[in-house]
């Protein structure tokens, strides 16, 4: 089918002057019955579950089986082909046998913390293994009172306690004049970050998958994950006389946490560290995680990539969007059972705040947006209130993004001065496909302090006097680069079924196909002439729904989509919906999750 039907959304209250359009994309007109019944005779999936897997380009039985059960041994590539790896394993071991001083720094985020939080306890075993005296510390900075990445403060601060060699994760890649100022006093520096640069800061070694040359420029993993290679490679190097290492397999519940947390593509590599990853965390013996997932409500649960991301990511981020993200650092890496649960609890009292912050904030943009339409002809937008929350102008910034389909930049005042006085502006950066976030910061570096991020998100910082300018240019750079085919939402129909088709085996069987994320979405069903028996208001604007296709009816919900023009008793409409089991009060039942509706 070349069919594509489109629709203008009904959307919440929040903006119903604005109705995006949404295009629904029917899968290919299925012409692959001898590789489907190859698949199913093969590996024993249903016809639905094989077409899936075709249309996902796992047309063989082998690449198949490797996408339904990665294997670490089968498909692992080899650390020392991340550019860079052995020299930093060999300046790390450097260091630790002549018993300097290391600092880690990192990241505020899940990334960066889930990467120290690897790192720093296996430079301590290494440390061990060879007898010496190397002290090694920690350093995230404090988002309010330091901001993004290394500052000339920081450098100054770590060389003076006596640290030999510094080590960033998850920044330092854009820290030019930083890492210039930590050379002239003598600290030799690795850094290994994600983002995407056009000069190469003066590190002594970097590892960067987009750096040319590097065979890992096609997996896309975030620091979390090049950490955990990095780890592969120190364990390597350090040859089998150093029995007490640990086991990096030990460490995959943190660098799955990193790579799900940091949106980064579940394909390939992060796929293979996903699913094994969330094995590692549903039965981790990290007391930290365990405490977490105690508050979280997910301590008996297998957990999923939808558990990580809106609940034990959430709360490890939180800390430093409202406080400290120090702290979580020692969640990670504490074996206190008294400490996990202190910092457990203090991370979902964060989280609470940050979530009364985010919908402070976001009622503030969405009011500014709904009493000035015309900003939505810019094609973009570029918020500032003196009331916003630095802590969450990247989540809100994300909000705006879901709820216009376009670009959004957030900006709040921070607790940094310039040279004046002035207090210095922090902003987040949300992008939608085909505008590229980091490429765009850098062409408006003219009016920019600090800038950084890759094709979807980014930060920058900016002085009181070039906000006018700065607005003006995003929005101008906006208006230029979003196309109407930008503007409207694209999604891509898996498979199209009929209800008989929908059953518990089915729902079980697609769990195989997790974890769902960027790049692996969860199937996206597509069902016609599905007739409207029941509509019924629940919560604030959603529905719950009775549908009935050919004799079989079905249990739905449509969040948000109270007043939906089509949702009417006696209606005959097409859906696109992820079927779901639902567990209430001991039963269990089938039920869709409506995602498009359409007459």
């Amino acid at each position: 089918m070349n069919l594509s039907i489109e629709t203008n959304s009904e959307k919440s209250t929040e903006s119903q002057a604005y109705k995006r359009q949404t295009r629904i994309i029917p899968p290919v007109e299925f012409n692959k019955i001898q590789a489907s019944e190859l698949l199913q005779n093969e590996l024993g999936v249903s016809r639905l579950v094989a077409e899936l897997l075709i249309c996902r380009g796992y047309e063989t039985p082998q690449a198949a089986k490797h996408y339904l059960a990665p294997s670490l041994k089968e498909l692992l590539p080899d650390p020392s082909n991340l550019k860079n790896s052995t020299k930093a394993a060999e300046l790390i071991l450097q260091h630790i046998k002549a018993g300097s001083q290391i600092t880690v720094y990192t990241d505020f985020d899940v990334d960066g913390i889930t990467a120290g939080a690897q790192l720093a306890p296996t430079l301590n075993a290494l440390a061990r293994s060879f007898e010496t005296n190397t002290v090694i510390t920690f350093y995230t900075p404090n988002r309010f009172s330091e901001g993004y990445g290394l500052s000339l403060d920081a450098v100054e601060r770590i060389a003076k306690s006596g640290t030999n060699l510094l080590i960033t994760l998850d920044c330092g890649i854009s820290s030019h004049a930083e890492l210039a100022r930590a050379k002239t006093l003598g600290l030799a520096s690795i850094v290994v970050d994600h983002h995407q640069f056009s000069t190469p800061p003066p590190a002594d070694v970097i590892i960067n998958p987009l750096q040319t040359g590097c065979a890992f420029g096609d997996y896309g993993l975030c620091a979390s994950a090049l950490t955990w290679f990095l780890i592969l490679e120190l364990k390597r190097q350090a040859s089998e006389s150093q029995k007490n290492l640990p086991d990096p397999k030990e460490l995959l519940d943190l660098a799955a946490l990193g790579t799900i947390c940091d949106m980064v593509p579940l394909t390939n590599v992060n796929r293979l560290l996903a699913q094994r990853g969330l094995e590692a965390l549903t039965s981790t013996k990290r007391t930290g995680l365990i405490a977490l997932k105690k508050v979280s409500g997910f301590a008996e649960k297998s957990l999923r990539s939808s558990h990580v991301l809106f609940g034990l990511g959430p709360r490890i981020n939180a800390s430093g969007r409202v406080d400290d993200a120090r702290l979580m650092f020692e969640l990670l890496t504490t074996v206190s059972e008294r400490k996990a649960l202190e910092l457990s609890e203090y991370a979902d009292r964060c989280n609470r705040e940050r979530k009364q912050l985010e919908d402070s904030v976001k009622e503030l943009c969405f009011e500014e947006i709904s009493k000035h339409p015309e900003l939505c002809e810019n094609r973009g937008f570029a918020l500032y209130n003196e009331n916003f929350h630095q802590g969450v102008s990247g989540i809100v910034a994300q909000r705006i993004v879901e709820q216009f389909g376009m670009p959004a930049a957030v900006m709040a005042p921070s607790e940094e001065l310039d040279r004046e006085g002035n207090k210095i502006i922090k902003g987040s950066v949300r992008g939608i496909p085909g505008f590229h976030v980091a490429e765009a910061l850098s062409s408006l570096k003219t009016v920019l302090d600090k800038h950084g991020g890759h094709t979807q998100a980014g930060g920058f910082s900016l002085t009181q006097k070039m906000l006018p300018d700065f607005q003006a240019q995003f929005k101008l750079l906006c208006r230029n680069a979003v196309t109407d085919e930008m503007l409207i939402r694209k999604k891509h129909a898996d498979v199209v079924a009929v209800f008989k088709d929908i059953t518990f085996d089915l729902i079980k069987e697609l769990s195989q196909l997790e974890p769902f994320g960027i790049g692996n979405p969860e199937p996206l069903f597509m069902t016609t002439d599905v007739e409207v028996v029941m509509v019924q208001t629940i919560g604030k604007g959603h529905l719950k729904l009775q549908l009935r296709q050919q004799g079989v009816t079905i249990p739905a919900v449509a969040w948000k989509m109270h007043g939906h023009s089509e949702l009417f008793k006696g209606n005959f409409i097409s859906i696109a919906y992820n079927p779901e089991i639902e567990d209430y009060k001991g039963f269990s039942s089938v039920r869709l999750n409506i995602r498009e509706i359409w007459k």
